[in-house]
């Protein structure tokens, strides 16, 4: 690495470990620095973001790309401008998110956004951002289809089960004292139920009745199967177990990429997708690389997330 940056050039591409290896060196030498996919320092205590801060007092321009400068909560907006502009902010992380922000009491203790502070944070991206959108740019994008969801109906069996536990759920919210962790379980198992499985007390995945999410997907694949290379998103794991089954059903010959898998396995399968080698990909939104295209006729995104990151990495990809 030294060798490659002590000979003559004028531009340096580096990945963000790169940082670290020649620090002081990238002051000494750049004036303007371009930071791909600046979200990665929205973790203001990360070493990552610490280091682009650092730098960036050094630098004579510093210019920040990114589809999703705000992933999963406002907070993210300190480590993000930091990384660009670290004179916008006067005051250390701590002391600005006390300032804009108040804590939750009792089981929600989240930060909350003050009165006035997604505006105030809205008006500074705003000035010193530069916003393209498709119509922006000089390229023919393939046109972009977005049928609305499919509904389907619980499963007669899957159904009953429902029934009783949301009438269990009920009589807990008439009780005069409300504990969320007796809540939550039963909203789990709830949320678990409408994609047709449920986990017992040890974690074990019991698959109820038929899933209708299931039989749909199913429909779905029969339907545009050898027309073009589909692409599953799904992020709980029995539903990657599903969604595999049903491709591998239709016969579309495919691969999977999640946390259970490797690094070395996911860029594997993702590099074979794209080489045509697999008909099919079912994907966890966090395990595709943020600067990978999948090149896909077909992306469908059976699991639902209140994830940002998760919601967004599919379109990006």
């Amino acid at each position: 690495r030294w060798k490659r940056f002590r000979d003559p050039h004028h531009i340096a591409v580096i990945n963000y470990e790169g940082l670290f290896v020649l620090g002081r060196a990238l002051a000494d030498r750049y004036g303007i620095i371009i930071v791909d996919e600046v979200h990665r320092a929205r973790n203001a205590h990360s070493a990552t973001s610490r280091g682009l801060a650092w730098l960036s007092r050094r630098a004579k321009y510093v210019i920040g790309l990114t589809g999703s400068p705000v992933l999963e909560h406002p907070t993210d907006v300190y480590g993000v401008v930091r990384a660009v502009n670290p004179f916008a902010f006067t005051e250390d992380y701590y002391a600005w998110r006390d300032r804009l922000f108040y804590r939750g009491t009792g089981s929600q203790k989240r930060w909350t956004p003050k009165p006035g502070t997604m505006e105030h944070l809205a008006a500074l991206l705003d000035s010193m951002s530069i916003r393209h959108t498709r119509e922006d740019l000089p390229v023919d994008f393939p046109t972009l289809i977005q049928p609305g969801p499919i509904e389907v109906d619980l499963h007669p069996e899957v159904r009953s089960v429902y029934r009783h536990m949301e009438r269990d759920f009920q009589a807990v919210l008439r009780d005069e004292v409300v504990l969320a962790m007796n809540v939550y379980p039963r909203l789990q198992k709830l949320s678990q139920l409408t994609h047709g499985y449920m986990r017992d007390n040890k974690g074990k995945v019991i698959i109820v009745g038929r899933s209708t999410k299931a039989g749909a997907l199913l429909d779905f694949v029969r339907e545009v199967r050898g027309t073009g290379p589909i692409v599953v998103w799904a992020i709980r794991h029995p539903e990657i177990a599903v969604a595999s089954s049903v491709l591998n059903r239709c016969g579309v010959r495919h691969g999977i990429v999640c946390g259970l898998r490797t690094i070395n396995q996911n860029v594997a399968t993702v590099r074979l997708f794209n080489q045509g080698r697999l008909q099919g990909l079912v994907a966890h939104p966090r395990s595709i690389g943020e600067g990978e295209d999948l090149e896909a006729s077909y992306s469908v995104r059976f699991s639902f997330s209140h994830s940002a990151l998760q919601y967004d990495q599919p379109l990006g990809r």
